[in-house]
């Protein structure tokens, strides 16, 4: 995942580049903008604690913390791209309609 993680976030910068509304230029733009930041800073954030984990379980003995662990990670993955889906939705797709 951490790996992943890290590619998830070439394209979204690419997104972030190419986004057809500025910030400041309407509600739209703002409300587009806002969503953009909030799902990026989750995919960091959870790339960060992928990273760690990661590097935590190759070079410690692995106890049932850390399968506690492995499971909260995973289950805030799902939570990360399941908030992309309606996201993506009103990204890409509330755009096409205007």
């Amino acid at each position: 995942m951490t790996l992943l993680g890290l590619l998830l976030l070439v394209p979204r910068g690419f997104e972030m580049a190419h986004l057809n509304t500025r910030r400041d230029h309407d509600a739209y733009g703002s409300v587009v903008w806002m969503l953009m930041v909030l799902h990026t800073s989750h995919v960091v954030t959870d790339w960060g604690d992928a990273a760690v984990q990661a590097a935590w379980l190759f070079t410690h003995e692995i106890g049932d913390d850390q399968f506690a662990d492995v499971e909260d990670n995973a289950s805030y993955w799902s939570f990360v791209v399941l908030t992309w889906l309606p996201i993506g939705a009103l990204v890409y797709g509330l755009a096409r309609l205007w």
